[in-house]
């Protein structure tokens, strides 16, 4: 699965191992707040109604709007005790709530093409070189 990354924040969202990054450092919060954080950071670029964030984040359990709004204020906590501004998370008047910064995603190297290209965003982090090997040299130097 991909990576969420949000630079502004310097947060980081790992699906893969349920873990939500700051500066590199595990924050400590529930399941459902990293959920909810990812989704609202896969929308940032529109107001995520109440009712979109009860089908996509409780995935069919039984839970009202005001289950909504109590998640989002432990949302806003748990971002201030890792020292991010809870208003990060704005709540938007009619229509919802909605992350105030850009996030993207990281591709998944899970799907990289058999034929060892690289998948479009990524880039090598390092260089590669190919030393000869002693035993191959010729006995004569």
């Amino acid at each position: 699965m991909s990576r969420l990354r949000i630079p502004e924040l310097d947060l980081v969202i790992d699906p893969d191992v349920d873990v939500l990054l700051h500066l590199g450092e595990v924050v400590p919060c529930s399941p459902l707040t990293r959920r909810l954080l990812a989704y609202l950071a896969r929308h940032c670029d529109r107001a995520v109604s109440s009712q979109e964030l009860l089908t996509a984040v409780w995935r069919g359990v039984h839970v009202t709007k005001a289950s909504v709004r109590q998640a989002m204020r432990v949302l806003r906590r748990e971002l201030e005790s890792a020292g991010i501004a809870a208003s990060v998370v704005e709540t938007v008047r009619g229509r919802g709530y909605r992350l105030a910064c850009e996030a993207s995603i990281e591709p998944d190297p899970s799907a990289w093409i058999a034929d060892g290209r690289l998948p479009l965003g990524y880039q090598l982090a390092c260089e590669a070189s190919i030393e000869p090997d002693p035993s191959a040299w010729i006995a004569d130097g």
